[in-house]
């Protein structure tokens, strides 16, 4: 689903990465940390569900801050209870979002006409009516057909 890779893009930006074999025995004792953030991970996805574009780009712009501040020696570090925070950080910030701007229904289970799908389905008639010119019923309706 789009708000899960979108979820799983912000936590791998972060530092997250679930399913890599742990390599020293230190990341071996923090693999409990990855198994608990996919949880956060699927709460973030969720919530993004609910949101408009601009706030789902709210939340990415967030997490992209949060990256920035993490210290040179932290970056290259597997993920340990930093990421955790971050993480946790931008799924609040999700949330917030969700019930300060968010839909009382998903995005994608919506069937409310946005501006942009009126648009759409205009200019694709029209691009059709051009194509195709009008059908024959029009044309009896308009009195141009000749019997």
């Amino acid at each position: 689903m789009w708000s899960q890779r979108i979820a799983e893009e912000i936590a791998t930006n972060l530092g997250y990465s679930a399913g890599l074999p742990a390599a020293s025995a230190q990341a071996q004792r923090a693999e409990a940390v990855p198994l608990a953030l996919g949880g956060v991970v699927g709460e973030m996805a969720e919530a993004f569900r609910y949101l408009p574009p601009d706030k789902i780009q709210w939340a990415r712009d967030f997490a992209r801050f949060l990256r920035d501040q993490l210290s040179a020696e932290k970056a290259g570090q597997p993920a340990g209870p930093w990421v955790a925070d971050k993480l946790r950080e931008v799924r609040d910030f999700a949330l917030f979002l969700k019930g300060r701007h968010g839909y009382g229904r998903p995005v994608d289970e919506s069937d409310e006409w946005t501006e942009e799908d009126e648009r759409d389905f205009t200019l694709a008639s029209l691009k059709r009516l051009e194509e195709e010119g009008p059908s024959p019923e029009e044309d009896y309706r308009e009195g141009t057909r000749n019997a």
